[in-house]
């Protein structure tokens, strides 16, 4: 069992290199953002057994996402268990993980609203009521 770390986060114009994931709530670069947000790391995989399956668990994800392991689409996973058999992707050595997550819309519309927008002024009031969003993890590579 792996964790994954050292991720560079993008979501629009915005862009992070991070040692640790986290709720885009607690960032205010990322807070009321609505954009997809892509997440790459790299990591080094041991060699790879034979007939064992090698799976991806993302832990915590708000709300889609979307992967791909070196540059080959491994699955989109739209709720928990947010896992994935990648055992035909991974391959011993480096490896190129990409995680696209779609976040709620919701905070975009609370900075809308907290900006004086007419269209959106059913949010006006609600600064504090923000949605978890982002890959918050941790991202495990595990086997069995």
């Amino acid at each position: 069992m792996a964790s994954l770390t050292n991720w560079t986060v993008q979501s629009g114009d915005t862009t992070t290199t991070t040692s640790a994931l986290f709720d885009w709530r607690t960032q205010p670069s990322f807070a009321h953002r609505s954009a997809p947000g892509v997440y790459t790391t790299t990591f080094t995989a041991p060699p790879l057994a034979a007939g064992k399956r090698y799976f991806l668990d993302l832990g915590q994800v708000y709300f889609t996402a979307e992967v791909r392991l070196n540059d080959q689409p491994a699955g989109k996973l739209l709720w928990a268990p947010y896992q994935l058999d990648i055992t035909s992707l991974l391959k011993s050595g480096a490896n190129t993980l990409e995680v696209r997550v779609t976040p709620t819309r919701r905070n975009e519309f609370v900075a809308e609203g907290m900006r004086g927008n007419p269209a959106y002024k059913q949010f006006k009031g609600a600064r504090n009521s923000l949605l978890p969003a982002g890959l918050v993890g941790p991202v495990v590579l595990k086997s069995r």
